[in-house]
């Protein structure tokens, strides 16, 4: 199978798991208040972030191998600090 259809069914299953596990413990969509940026954040990290970044670091790794895939966690501090980091740091003293 295609490393993009295999990630989207391993997707599907892992939602799938997850709201099952949430109505197991009593989750309740009814608490949810969502707002613009919040709808906006959740389609970005799902979309951009989850699938395109999995299905490129998978094909990376099928490429190169898990181990030469596995350098590109060195860049992952740095750019937290660059992007997100930074932000929440300065958000949260007073």
């Amino acid at each position: 199978m295609p490393i993009p259809a295999l990630t989207g069914w391993a997707m599907v299953v892992g939602v799938t798991v997850h709201v099952v596990f949430a109505l197991a413990v009593g989750e309740s969509i009814a608490h949810i208040q969502p707002t613009p940026l919040a709808v906006a954040m959740v389609v970005y990290l799902s979309i951009f972030i989850g699938v395109f970044g999995l299905v490129i670091y998978l094909v990376l790794m099928g490429e190169v191998g898990p181990l030469k895939a596995n350098l590109t966690t060195y860049l992952t501090p740095s750019s937290h600090w660059r992007s997100g980091g930074y932000y929440w740091a300065s958000a949260s003293s007073p």
